[in-house]
C-alpha cells in the first residue's frame, strides 16, 4: 500500500480560515459603509450634503471651492419648494449608497477617491438604467449651474460681472 499524503492544514483550520476572512470582507464592507460625521445643515441633512460635495469636487475645476458652494445649494433648497428638494435629496441619498457599489465592494460614494467618483458618476450618465442617468444628469445641472453662477467662476470665461449696479 501506497504512503498517503497529508495536508498541512486540517478541514476544520482551513473552514475556520475561510469564515475568518469572509467576516473580516463583511466587516471591512461594514466599515466602509458607516455613517459620516454630522454636520449642520439647514435643508439636506449631514448625509446628502456629504455626497452632493463629494460629487461637485468631483465634477468641478480644482480651484472650486466646493464646500462654500454646497452651502449656497443647501441654503437655496431651504427656502424652496420642499418636494422638489425632497427628491434632490433622495437622489443624493440613492447616489451615496448605491454610487460606490460594485462585485466585491460596496463604500459610500462619498468615501471614493475624486477620480472614481466623477467615473461613477460618468457610468451613471451611460447607464442603461433611466433613474441612474436621471440622478446623475441632476447632480451634474445643480453642480454646473451653481458653479457657473458663482463670481469665483467668471474670471476663467473673461466675464467681468453684471453691469446692471454699475
Amino acid at each position: 500500500m501506497g504512503a498517503v499524503a497529508t495536508l498541512p492544514l486540517t478541514r476544520r483550520q482551513l473552514l475556520g480560515g475561510g469564515a475568518l476572512l469572509a467576516g473580516g470582507w463583511v466587516l471591512g464592507q461594514a466599515v466602509g459603509h458607516w455613517p459620516l460625521a454630522s454636520e449642520a445643515s439647514p435643508f439636506l441633512g449631514s448625509s446628502a450634503r456629504h455626497t452632493l460635495q463629494a460629487a461637485f469636487e468631483a465634477l468641478l475645476p480644482a480651484e472650486a471651492d466646493a464646500a462654500t458652494l454646497v452651502e449656497g445649494v443647501d441654503r437655496f433648497l431651504a427656502s424652496g419648494d420642499p418636494v422638489l428638494g425632497g427628491q434632490l435629496r433622495l437622489a443624493l441619498h440613492v447616489l451615496e449608497h448605491f454610487g460606490g457599489a460594485g462585485p466585491f465592494a460596496f463604500r459610500r460614494f462619498s468615501r471614493l477617491p475624486v477620480a472614481r467618483r466623477a467615473a461613477v458618476l460618468g457610468a451613471w450618465q451611460r447607464s442603461a438604467f433611466d433613474p441612474k442617468r436621471q440622478i446623475a444628469a441632476a447632480v451634474r445641472k445643480v453642480a454646473v449651474f451653481t458653479w457657473w453662477s458663482s463670481p469665483a467662476s467668471w474670471p476663467s470665461i473673461g466675464y467681468d460681472g453684471p453691469w446692471v449696479s454699475r
